[in-house]
């Protein structure tokens, strides 16, 4: 028998299950989710038969998607499942396994419901392999979707995917327990990995042995290997890049030990899906066990219910009960499982690491509940239920356009001096300065002119005795270049203070306003795909204001990465952003109220985010304590104010070191989708111009020695320590970098580990003093620096035509 796609099937009678209250078609149409297609029904004579002909289209009424109290009389398995897309299995007479999906699920269910279908005996059994995408709402079916889901969907969280994990044949349950417990499921909040009963349960319950255990892979067809991804939502209406979603478990979980291996490159396919990310949501208490080399018990979410909705002190009472109820599958060693999530995390990069109990804690949405995950880059710490989807809404804020030229006076040492030339010898007098000289002496200043047309230079002297100058630095512009001459031995000091620009935090303060101002006006004007995520984002209008460039801000002034002054100007622009974004918020809530749930949270009692962090002891640069009473009297606009996303693609389009992070090298290969193209760090290079060596020698040897320089001898130490990339920067500098702007960041960070060689000690021990010194995410990704690499060639290419080279 060949089906509609003419695929052969073995389907020997129909398999159709009522349900309490409602009825149920299922189709043996093996069709990719998200293509529209007229759906089939394969009747018990063994033929097929269309919808229409079963159900004619004007006998059925078809209610909009906003129209949800029409959707009142189906029950709550119907209610729930509507707009999701759901892969069933069923076991037929041959043992043949017949796939099949709900395309359109909204029409068919409704069509199904007043189709008058009769019961199977109860000896006919189900297998559930179902992905429920639990932020999949009825628009697409309206779009007439094709392979993608539409560009509306991109305003939705991506890390709203349930529970991954299901079981393989020859377990089999029948209809009526197996829906009860589908909808006990769906009562669970979604954006956790949290099924109603874990694998061993299930097994335990089926009589089976665990070895009987898969990790689903989604896969649509049974011979391909279509991931998650290729229903994912597209970023762009040409649906160029696929959507991704993030899965999120707390380590007490009895499966979190084949949630760490699902995205590992070796093992059995059945138990993979790699096209999935994965992050631990990680209490207080796990770490304290594994520190102190204890014992760590793995329960089930159904046998011991609510942990998932407790943090801190009120978790720890919870999951000690448990314990001493005996209600756990297994334990093991804290610390075995502890290195198998590091040994994953070097193997593939992930999972994710975050601390729950610091993310709820330091948390301005603490007053809605318990906070349980985070979004696909680690940054979003935002409150959602079955009511309401949380919502990001991002902006970043390119930190170079903040510089400005050093003209300004520094404690008297920078004078500003108008040099006049005269074609001859010429005697000037100031006989009305003559009271003011103190001591007078000859002093004689040669300038270079290195082209006859410059317009600008600067020359920058310090007294050495007391009848001699010294010239430490002469700066010229020319031609919208900039040319500096620095002496022999003379100190970087004055170079780095007088002769780079400075960072302006007014400008940076009224350019966060702004953009605060603007997502707002996102808030207020966006469409939004499902009435949770607007119910969300109207109630506490969260936002997450990010940087970009903040490694070329400390090129551009000459400064090392962790060098004391570049780590004072890194706290003092995220004071400044989170200032200046509090400002705005309170600006707009006297004119337009403060947001709903505002009552009752951190802000409503004047305590900001670095106020709910116990170790915060630094200096503030802007005046708190007057905003502090203004949010008192007025509240605040927005709930969340700061979170410092990647920027991997928009800091390249304004040519930006991405984010917070140092370089990765000074000249690298970046692949997008439309090629590939070398990156080369702007600064170096400018520099190795002026000093004339900035040719294609040296571009080799950049390539050959991966970006670094810190082998070039003949290069200053001053230069190299400032073009040092982020593999010769010390991995605790980055933390502690990080735990200074945490304080001023009422979200959380994309902060990624970077690890000059493989070890699984060296990354315990920055996990843990990440964990100690309070941050909310730990790591984003591991970046391992491969030790080997295929050699780098350089081939000089013909000549071509650019407009041909596509």
């Amino acid at each position: 028998m060949l089906n509609r796609s003419g695929r052969p099937t073995r389907v020997s009678r129909v398999r159709t299950y009522h349900v309490p209250g409602q009825r149920l078609l299922w189709t043996s149409s093996k069709r990719a989710v998200g293509v529209t297609t007229e759906h089939d029904m394969l009747t018990r004579d063994g033929t097929f038969k269309s919808m229409s002909e079963i159900c004619p289209s004007d006998e059925v009424h078809f209610p909009q998607p906003q129209d949800v109290q029409d959707y009142a009389h189906m029950d709550e398995l119907f209610f729930q499942l509507l707009g999701y897309a759901i892969h069933t299995v069923v076991e037929n007479r041959n043992n043949d396994m017949t796939t099949m999906t709900f395309h359109d699920f909204r029409q068919f269910v409704h069509r199904a419901h007043q189709v008058d279908v009769v019961e199977q005996e109860d000896e006919d059994k189900v297998i559930l392999s179902s992905l429920l995408l639990a932020d999949l709402p009825l628009a697409w079916i309206q779009n007439g979707c094709k392979g993608a889901f539409p560009t509306s969907l991109l305003h939705l969280p991506v890390d709203k995917l349930d529970w991954l994990v299901t079981y393989t044949p020859p377990v089999v349950w029948s209809f009526h327990p197996l829906a009860r417990r589908t909808i006990e499921y769906r009562r669970t909040p979604p954006r956790e990995w949290m099924p109603v009963r874990d694998l061993h349960l299930r097994h335990a319950s089926a009589g089976q042995d665990r070895k009987e255990v898969l990790v689903f892979d989604l896969q649509v067809e049974t011979n391909d290997p279509t991931y998650l991804t290729e229903l994912g939502v597209a970023h762009n209406g040409g649906g160029k890049r696929n959507g991704a979603f993030a899965m999120y478990l707390e380590p007490w979980h009895a499966d979190v030990l084949a949630f760490l291996h699902a995205k590992r490159s070796t093992g059995a396919e059945e138990e993979r899906a790699r096209d999935l990310f994965y992050g631990l949501w990680i209490p207080d208490l796990f770490m304290k066990r594994v520190e102190a080399d204890a014992t760590w018990s793995l329960m089930c979410p159904s046998q011991s219910p609510g942990l998932h909705t407790l943090h801190g002190a009120a978790f720890e009472e919870q999951y000690l009960r448990y314990e001493r109820e005996g209600k756990f599958v297994r334990q093991m060693p804290a610390r075995e499982l502890w290195v198998e999530m590091v040994r994953m995390q070097v193997e593939t990069g992930t999972p994710y690491m975050l601390f729950k109990d610091s993310c709820n804690a330091k948390s301005n949405q603490q007053n809605l509940g318990t906070i349980r995950s985070s979004n696909l880059c680690t940054e979003i710490i935002e409150y959602s239920d079955h009511e309401e989807y949380a919502v990001c809404n991002l902006a970043s804020i390119a930190l170079p356009k903040c510089l400005v030229p050093n003209t300004r006076w520094e404690d008297d040492d920078v004078q500003e001096a108008v040099v006049v030339m005269f074609p001859r010898d010429t005697f000037l007098e100031t006989r009305w300065l003559q009271q003011w000289i103190a001591e007078e002496r000859p002093s004689w200043t040669v300038h270079f002119l290195a082209e006859p047309d410059a317009r600008r230079f600067m020359a920058q002297q310090t007294t050495t005795t007391s009848d001699e100058t010294a010239s430490c630095a002469t700066w010229i512009r020319c031609g919208g270049d900039v040319t500096t001459w620095q002496p022999v031995g003379a100190p970087v000091a004055f170079a780095r203070r007088f002769l780079c620009p400075v960072f302006d935090m007014d400008q940076l303060h009224e350019t966060t306003q702004h953009v605060v101002k603007n997502l707002n006006q996102v808030i207020d004007k966006n469409v939004y795909p499902v009435p949770e995520t607007e119910r969300s984002n109207r109630k506490h209008r969260p936002v997450g204001i990010g940087v970009q460039g903040l490694a070329d801000v400390f090129a551009a002034c000459r400064l090392p990465f962790d060098d004391p002054k570049a780590r004072e100007l890194h706290r003092h622009i995220f004071e400044t952003i989170y200032h200046a974004a509090m400002t705005a918020s309170v600006d707009l809530a006297v004119r337009d109220g403060p947001y709903a749930s505002f009552a009752g949270s951190p802000l409503s009692q004047g305590r900001f985010h670095f106020d709910l962090c116990p170790d915060f002891d630094l200096p503030l640069r802007w005046d708190w304590e007057t905003l502090r009473a203004r949010v008192q009297t007025h509240g605040a606009r927005n709930s969340l104010l700061v979170a410092p996303m990647p920027t991997a693609s928009t800091s390249q389009i304004l040519g930006n070191n991405e984010c917070f992070e140092p370089y990765t090298a000074n000249l690298y290969l970046r692949r997008t989708l439309s090629g590939e193209f070398y990156v080369v760090n702007r600064f170096l290079r400018d520099d190795l111009r002026r000093m004339g060596r900035w040719n294609r020698e040296t571009v080799d040897r950049l390539l050959l020695d991966k970006g670094s320089v810190q082998t070039w001898a003949d290069l200053s130490a001053d230069l190299r320590q400032v073009y040092r990339t982020v593999w010769e920067i010390s991995p605790k500098s980055v933390l502690d970098m990080a735990h200074e702007r945490h304080f001023f960041i009422d979200q959380s960070q994309s902060l990624n580990i970077f690890l000059a060689s493989t070890s699984l000690e060296k990354l315990s021990k920055m996990h843990f003093y990440a964990w100690k010194k309070g941050l909310k995410t730990g790591c984003y990704y591991v970046r391992v620096k491969p030790i080997v690499s295929s050699p780098h060639v350089t081939v000089n290419a013909d000549t071509t035509c650019t407009s041909c080279s596509a």
